[in-house]
């Protein structure tokens, strides 16, 4: 598993959730959410490659990486 673009990352143990979150400050509301912090972070690197194709889709420049 790789996060496109070398995109942040930013992965928390939610109580409430009972999951870890991954989220990019790039992508503000995508996430990936897991009991399993790979798989929290694999969800998010799929959402972001759905947004960066939708960009891509819609003629739409990516964010720049932080």
């Amino acid at each position: 598993m790789t996060i496109p673009h070398h995109y942040s990352i930013s992965l928390i143990w939610s109580d409430e959730d009972a999951a870890y979150v991954a989220t990019s400050a790039e992508f503000p509301g995508l996430s990936g959410v897991s009991a399993d912090s790979q798989a929290a972070m694999s969800e998010l690197a799929e959402a972001i490659d759905m947004a960066l194709e939708a960009l891509r889709d819609e003629g739409r420049p990516a964010p720049a990486a932080r």
